[in-house]
C-alpha cells in the first residue's frame, strides 16, 4: 500500500505538500496539486484515518459491504449481521454497491481509512482487480468474504457449498429420466454462480450425458432480468426442467412459464435455490426448493469474524463452506409424468401479419406473443424491416407492390402524412366500444397517433433524448481539477451545447493527449432520419426555427448559422467516420469507451446500464441534454384500412393495450408509455433513470414538417432531408456554414412550393 512519501515522491513535492493538498489546510499552487491528485490516482492512495490516532487500539466498528438489500436472502443477511455484531458490542457501518466494481472499492477504502476493525464483504471483484486486494493487506484489518471470493487469491471465505449442492440435484434429476434440464444462474465472474455452473455440468460428465451450449444462462440476480431471459429461452425451447439459483431469479422462470401458458409444476419442473421460510408450502407451490438459511451463514461469518479481529496478523486463512441446504428429493416427479407444452397450430388457425419497425419493441413484442397466440388463438406472423425503409414498405404495399399487413408500426412523426395518405384506418369507434382509456398514457405522446381529434393508433414506445456520460471520468479528482483549471467550471454533465463542446474537447485526444478516451462524444449521422435527431435539439436550443409562422423557410437566420457553426465544431470531436455511424453504432462506441460523452434516445438506457454492470469497470450517468429541447421519439400501431383480418387486429391491438402488457413492454424495452410506469415502485428500481425519460419527454419537441389546411404534407424523409443538408455540404464541400444554409433555403423553398407551402395568396 503506498504511503504518503510515496506520493510525495511520485509527485516531486514534500510530503507536507501531499497532505496540505489531501486535507485542504493550506493553498497549494494548481500545478502541483494536480501533480499530487495524479500520483493520488495511479499508485491508489488511501489516506488513513488510524494513522492519525496511534493510541486508538480499536474502533469497535464493523463495515459489512453487500451487493445490495433487494432480495431476501440479502435482507436475511444483514438482519443476523446486525443482530450479532451489536450483541457483542460493536458498531456498524452498512454500504452497499450494486455490483459496481468502482462504488465496492471506494467503500472499502474508506471503512479501511476510518480504521474499522474489521469488513464483511459480498464482493462483484474478480481475480482482474487482485491488484486492489494486495494493497489492503497492508492495514492488517480482516476482511471475510460471504458468498463471493476471489479467485487465485488467499481470501478469507465462508458460504455455502454451491458445487455439490448443484452437482446432487442435477444427479438426482438425471436418475430420475430427466435429460432437458437447463440452468438460470447468476453472472458466471462471481464464484459463488462459477460454482453452481461447475457442479451442473459435472454431473452431466459424471453420469455420461452431454450438456447443450445454452443449458447455463447467465443472469443479473433479480426477477425481471431472470424473465426476461427465460421468456426468451422459452420463446424456441420448452425444457422438462429449469433450476434458478436464487428466489428473485426462480420467481422470474416461473413468471415466464406460465405467461407462456404452461404449468411450472406439470409441465416444467422449477426447481429453487433459495432461502429457508416457514411459508414455503403456501408461497411456492409452483416450485421445489433446494432450502439453505442466510441467517445460518451469517452467524457463522460473525464468529470467524471476531475471531479475527483478534489477532489479525497469526490468524489461518478461513474457509468455510456450509451444506446444511434442505432439499425434498422424493417430491421430483418421474420424468415420463412431465410433457411440456407446445404452442397451438393447424391449417383453422386464424393468422394477423404485422409489419415492426426494427427497435427495442420489436424485441419485447418477440418476447409476449406466445401469451397472446395462447389467448387468442391467433398467429401472428411479423417482419422486421428498418427504420429507413419502413415508410417506403408502406408506401409499395398501398401501391400492391408487395402483399399488405393488417398491422403497422409507424414513426411518431409520420402521423400526419399517413393519415393524410389514407395508410391508416381510424380508431376511435373500436376504442369507444371496447372501453379502451388512452388517457393513462403521457400526455405528451398523445400527439403522435390524435389528429384532429380522431385516434389513428396505439402507443407502442415512446421516449425521447439524454445525456450519458462516462461517470467514473468525470468523477476523478485529476481530470475535474485540470478542467476547472483550463474552463474555470466543475467537470459536470453539460447545461448547454457551448459547453457540451469544450467537454468533448477536453475527451478528444487530437486536443488534449492526456484524455483517457480517444473521442469526446459521438455523432449519428449514417440517415437523414438519424443525423436530424442529433441536429434538431441543438437548434431549437438556440432558439432556430426551420419556417416562420407564415409556413415560409427560414433556413437562412442568425440562430441556424449559430447552431450549424455549433454541430460542425462537434464534428471535430468524433470518430472521423461519424457521419457514416448509425445511431447502434455510436453506442457501441461508448459503450466501449471510446468516447466520454453519448446522446441517445432513452431506449438505449438498458442497453447501456446491463453493460456498465456486467462490464464493472465503469460507472455511467445519465442527465437531461444539454439545452433541454429534446426529439420527441417513439412508434405507434396502426391499422390498415384494406385489412382482412380487422376482428384479429382488434384483438391484438386490445392485448397491447392492458396495462400489464404495458408495463411488460416497459420492463422488455425500458420505454414506458403509461404515466404510472414512471411512478412505480419496482419500475424505478429497475430502471431509475425513469426520472429523466419522464422530464425529456415533458419538454420534448415535435419533428413534424408544417401542416396547413388543404396542403399536402411534406413527406418526413424530404423535410429530414433539408435539415441535414447544410450539415452534409459543409462537412464534404468545406464550404462555410453561412454558404451552405443559402443553398438549403434555395432547395427548401422548392420543396415547401411544391407541397403548397406557404399557402398561396388570393391577392
Amino acid at each position: 500500500m503506498a504511503s504518503i512519501k510515496d506520493v510525495a515522491l511520485h509527485a516531486g513535492v514534500s510530503p507536507a505538500t501531499v497532505s496540505n493538498v489531501l486535507n485542504q489546510t493550506k493553498a497549494v499552487s494548481a500545478e502541483k496539486r494536480e501533480r499530487v491528485l495524479e500520483a493520488v490516482r495511479e499508485l491508489n492512495y488511501i489516506p488513513n484515518a488510524s494513522a492519525r490516532d496511534l493510541k486508538r487500539k480499536t474502533s469497535k466498528t464493523i463495515g459489512v459491504i453487500l451487493t445490495d438489500i433487494k432480495s431476501q436472502f440479502h435482507t436475511d443477511l444483514f438482519n443476523t449481521f446486525s443482530s450479532s455484531i451489536q450483541q457483542k458490542g460493536y458498531g456498524i457501518q452498512v454500504a452497499f454497491t450494486d455490483n459496481i466494481i468502482s462504488t465496492e472499492q471506494q467503500m472499502i477504502s474508506r471503512m479501511l481509512s476510518q480504521g474499522v476493525d474489521g469488513i464483511i464483504l459480498t464482493t462483484c471483484q474478480s481475480e482482474n482487480e487482485s491488484d486492489f486486494w494486495k494493497g489492503t493487506s497492508s492495514y492488517q484489518i480482516p476482511i471475510l468474504f460471504v458468498e463471493r471470493r476471489i479467485p487465485n487469491v488467499t481470501v478469507n471465505f465462508t458460504g455455502f457449498n454451491n458445487y455439490k449442492t448443484l452437482y446432487e440435484v442435477t444427479s438426482h434429476l438425471l436418475q430420475k429420466g430427466y435429460r432437458d434440464i437447463v440452468l438460470f444462474c447468476g453472472l458466471l465472474k462471481y464464484s459463488s454462480e462459477a460454482d453452481h455452473a461447475h457442479g451442473f455440468r459435472e454431473a452431466f460428465a459424471q453420469a455420461g450425458f452431454p450438456v447443450a451450449e445454452d443449458a447455463v444462462t447467465p443472469v443479473d440476480m433479480i426477477k425481471e432480468s431472470a424473465m426476461e431471459s427465460c421468456m426468451e429461452f422459452l420463446y424456441n425451447h420448452r425444457p422438462q426442467v429449469i433450476i434458478g439459483t436464487s428466489h428473485e431469479i426462480a420467481e422470474g422462470i416461473t413468471f415466464a412459464v406460465k405467461y407462456n401458458g404452461l404449468q411450472p409444476f406439470q409441465d416444467i419442473l422449477v426447481i429453487e435455490i433459495g432461502e429457508e421460510g416457514w411459508d414455503h408450502s403456501f408461497t411456492t407451490a409452483d416450485t421445489l426448493i433446494v432450502s439453505r438459511s442466510a441467517s445460518r451463514l451469517a452467524e457463522v461469518s460473525a464468529e470467524r469474524m471476531f475471531d479475527l479481529i483478534e489477532s489479525p496478523s497469526f490468524s489461518d486463512p478461513v474457509f468455510i463452506e456450509l451444506e446444511e441446504d434442505q432439499f425434498d428429493a422424493d417430491a421430483v416427479p418421474p420424468a415420463a409424468l412431465s410433457q411440456p407444452g407446445a404452442k397451438q397450430s393447424g391449417p383453422g388457425r386464424k393468422h394477423l401479419k404485422i409489419m415492426m419497425i426494427q427497435d427495442a419493441s420489436e424485441y419485447a413484442l418477440k418476447l409476449m406473443l406466445p401469451h397472446f397466440e395462447q389467448a387468442s388463438g391467433i398467429q401472428v406472423d411479423y417482419e422486421v424491416i428498418p427504420q429507413n425503409q419502413a415508410l417506403g414498405v408502406i408506401r409499395d404495399m398501398y401501391d400492391d407492390k408487395i402483399p399488405p399487413y393488417d398491422l403497422m408500426m409507424y414513426d411518431n412523426h409520420w402521423v400526419n402524412y399517413m393519415v393524410q395518405n389514407h395508410y391508416l384506418a381510424e380508431l376511435t369507434e373500436f376504442l369507444d366500444e371496447k372501453q379502451i382509456d388512452l388517457s393513462n398514457h403521457v400526455p405528451e405522446l398523445r400527439r403522435n397517433y390524435i389528429v384532429n381529434r380522431r385516434t389513428y393508433g396505439i402507443p407502442c414506445t415512446g421516449g425521447s433524448q439524454m445525456l450519458f456520460y462516462r461517470q467514473d471520468l468525470f468523477e476523478d479528482p485529476a481530470l475535474a481539477e485540470t478542467y476547472r483549471r483550463l474552463h474555470n467550471l466543475p467537470l459536470r454533465p453539460p447545461r448547454t451545447w457551448t459547453e457540451f463542446n469544450h467537454i468533448a474537447r477536453f475527451f478528444t485526444r487530437k486536443y488534449n493527449a492526456a484524455s483517457p478516451t480517444p473521442y469526446g462524444t459521438t455523432f449519428a449521422g449514417d440517415t437523414d432520419e438519424v443525423m436530424s435527431c442529433e441536429i434538431l435539439p441543438r437548434l431549437w436550443a438556440l432558439n432556430g426555427k426551420l419556417w416562420d409562422t407564415y409556413s415560409r423557410p427560414t433556413f437562412q437566420s442568425n440562430a441556424n448559422l449559430n447552431a450549424y457553426q455549433l454541430l460542425y465544431e462537434t464534428l471535430q470531436y468524433t470518430d472521423d467516420i461519424s457521419l457514416d455511424s448509425s445511431l447502434d453504432r455510436t453506442v457501441t462506441d461508448f459503450l466501449d469507451g471510446k468516447a466520454a460523452m453519448l446522446i441517445a434516445f432513452s431506449e438505449y438506457t438498458p442497453q447501456i446500464i446491463r453493460s456498465e454492470k456486467h462490464e464493472f469497470q465503469r460507472k455511467i450517468g445519465y442527465y437531461h441534454i444539454p439545452g433541454r429541447k429534446t426529439v420527441s421519439a417513439g412508434y405507434c400501431l396502426g391499422l390498415n384500412p384494406f385489412s382482412e383480418a380487422r376482428q384479429e387486429a382488434f384483438d391484438f391491438l386490445e392485448w397491447i393495450c392492458d396495462q400489464n402488457t404495458k408495463y411488460l413492454f416497459t420492463i422488455f424495452s425500458g420505454s414506458p408509455q403509461l404515466t404510472t410506469a414512471f411512478h412505480n415502485y419496482e419500475l424505478q428500481r429497475l430502471y431509475p433513470w425513469l426520472y429523466y425519460t419522464e422530464k425529456s419527454i415533458q419538454f420534448s419537441q415535435d419533428r413534424t414538417p408544417p401542416l396547413l389546411l388543404n396542403r399536402l404534407v411534406i413527406p418526413p424523409n424530404q423535410f429530414e432531408q433539408l435539415i441535414c443538408m447544410p450539415l452534409r455540404k459543409m462537412a464534404a464541400e468545406g464550404i462555410s456554414a453561412q454558404e451552405a444554409l443559402e443553398d438549403t433555403q434555395e432547395e427548401a423553398v422548392r420543396v415547401f412550393t411544391m407541397y403548397g407551402m406557404p399557402k398561396r395568396s388570393r391577392y
